[in-house]
């Protein structure tokens, strides 16, 4: 019967990427429930349920610092014990977990959130998958009651369905314990990003690259604001080390507004039947004031944000041993410290791609 409906599921979904979007994943999302509910939970040994809070650290730099493995409620202006961390969180209907991508302890730290938070009450939203991945998605967790399978070994079939190693993302031993901890607790897995092809098409010719039924299922007719706009637009001109002006990030905003848009729309289509949601984002998605919190929100219909739970996973700064200093008013609920990880300077490699882009014209 579980091989029956993963059969459904994937067919479902194939039709769900042809037409473009998400606004058939509540009835997939039923199915791939009832599949896992036939699967059942079961137990995590070792990895991030057995590991205590912060665990060892995989980052090299700053694991002396001071607020290195603390939880800062930044409402209450107060540090928070990982047990009063993870009683807030359960509270919540849709929980947004960020992260700097290359950081192997913030998908640490997110597995242990995970693996607390309980097994099929959960979806879990991913920004590392495509819309159209959702189908091969969906044959993997209907797969997952083989026998003999280690969680090890399942979490490998889970990259190489699809495709991790070409995808782009850090390597795959840094998401590793996140992905084991959402296979053992059987949670339903959901691709949050939209096709490449469709957000490319928006980053270059703006949000008429999708249609007005789309545009107002994502919330994309509605305004940020011209500060949040201006402030977004910084972003992105940071986020490429001042190589180009500010002007030219328009379209490529947008292209992030309809990423924020269709995750947020995934995660409110997960909870058709009250079902929660985790997504696993990176910290500026999930930012309060301007990323997929601003339109779940609204989506969710609970604009006071009393059903949203949203944690910064964040970097120490050995100039920095405050929490105030990093905490940014309705930016983030929680702020996780952690070390630092080993990276070359981004900019770096960006000043050389362009260089040679100069050299080449």
């Amino acid at each position: 019967m579980r091989r029956g409906l993963g059969c459904v599921n994937r067919a479902r979904a194939a039709r769900l990427g042809a037409a473009g979007g998400m606004f058939g994943l509540a009835g997939a999302m039923r199915l791939v429930m009832v599949a896992f509910a036939l699967l059942g939970p079961i137990a995590v040994s070792g990895g991030a349920q057995s590991a205590q809070w912060p665990g060892e650290w995989v980052s090299p730099a700053e694991r002396d610092h001071p607020l290195a493995g603390r939880i800062y409620d930044v409402k209450a202006g107060a540090f928070i014990s990982p047990t009063d961390y993870i009683a807030a969180l359960s509270k919540a209907t849709h929980v947004l977990l960020g992260e700097i991508h290359d950081n192997g302890d913030h998908h640490r730290l997110q597995g242990w959130v995970v693996s607390r938070l309980g097994g099929g009450a959960r979806a879990v939203v991913f920004e590392q998958f495509r819309a159209d991945q959702q189908s091969i998605l969906n044959g993997f967790m209907a797969g997952l009651d083989a026998a003999g399978e280690t969680t090890a070994a399942q979490v490998e079939k889970l990259f190489l369905a699809t495709g991790w190693a070409r995808s782009g993302w850090p390597e795959k031993g840094l998401y590793a314990p996140l992905m084991a901890a959402v296979v053992s607790a059987r949670m339903a897995m959901l691709a949050g990003n939209p096709p490449r092809q469709r957000v490319m098409e928006v980053a270059r010719q703006g949000l008429d690259a999708i249609s007005a039924d789309a545009r107002g299922r994502l919330l994309l007719d509605r305004e940020l604001g011209a500060a949040l706009d201006e402030a977004l637009l910084e972003e992105l001109e940071a986020s490429h080390c001042g190589l180009m002006p500010k002007s030219a990030f328009g379209n490529m905003a947008k292209a992030q507004r309809f990423r924020d848009g269709y995750m947020a729309r995934v995660m409110a289509d997960a909870a058709i039947g009250e079902q929660k949601s985790v997504l696993i984002a990176g910290n500026g998605h999930v930012r309060r004031d301007r990323g997929v919190p601003w339109y779940l929100a609204r989506m969710a219909k609970a604009e006071d944000g009393g059903g949203i739970a949203v944690v910064g996973h964040v970097e120490v700064d050995p100039g920095r041993s405050r929490a105030a200093d990093y905490s940014v008013a309705g930016t983030y609920d929680y702020i996780v410290f952690t070390p630092v990880a080993a990276r070359e300077d981004p900019c770096e490699k960006m000043r050389a791609r362009f260089k040679g882009r100069t050299k080449s014209r």
